[in-house]
């Protein structure tokens, strides 16, 4: 036999059938949509707050004779070679001069950057810069290729900032022999 469906209240947007609580009320449902809705607006949020800056880091290449960015520009940031993670950091200047990348946790406590064949670090450049560093207050390498030009912005959270000759196309083609 089965049980007898009970009517529901007037109040009551829940009507009881023999299974469970099944939804009448348009007003109901909306409201539960709602909350749902903004829950998991709040877990997405919070997600994204904690540790995007953390999983990301940029590194900016600029010009050492005139401080303009220099743009595709391969790069590869070394890690130390026993990072875990095996983190493999390859990419790309835009036309702003900089290359984002993002790494797995925890990333070697220094890294080094490897210029693409189009230009060369500076004379007596750091070698490798410390991670923490870069993530906490960010770094702005010294300018060793031309005295004249400074850098006189402030360094940003999570941003590298190198100094690099690019190469002329006599460099290029001298090289390439």
């Amino acid at each position: 036999m089965s049980r007898p469906i009970v009517a529901p209240e007037p109040h009551c947007p829940f009507q009881r059938d023999s299974i469970g609580w099944e939804y009448t009320s348009p007003r109901a449902r909306l409201v539960i949509c709602i909350v749902l809705a903004a829950a998991l607006a709040l877990v997405a949020c919070s997600l994204c707050a904690f540790g995007a800056t953390d999983d990301h880091f940029s590194v900016l290449i600029l010009d050492g004779s005139n401080g303009k960015p220099i743009a595709n520009l391969s790069i590869l940031v070394g890690v130390d070679r026993n990072d875990r993670n095996k983190n493999e950091l390859r990419g790309k200047t835009d036309a702003d001069g900089r290359a984002s990348f993002y790494y797995k946790r925890p990333l070697s406590s220094r890294v080094s950057v490897i210029l693409g064949a189009a230009a060369l670090p500076c004379p007596k450049a750091p070698v490798s810069y410390p991670t923490e560093d870069i993530l906490s207050a960010g770094v702005v390498a010294k300018n060793t290729c031309d005295a004249r030009y400074f850098y006189s912005f402030a360094a940003v959270p999570g941003q590298l900032v190198v100094f690099a000759k690019p190469l002329t196309l006599w460099e290029r083609i001298i090289r390439e022999l």
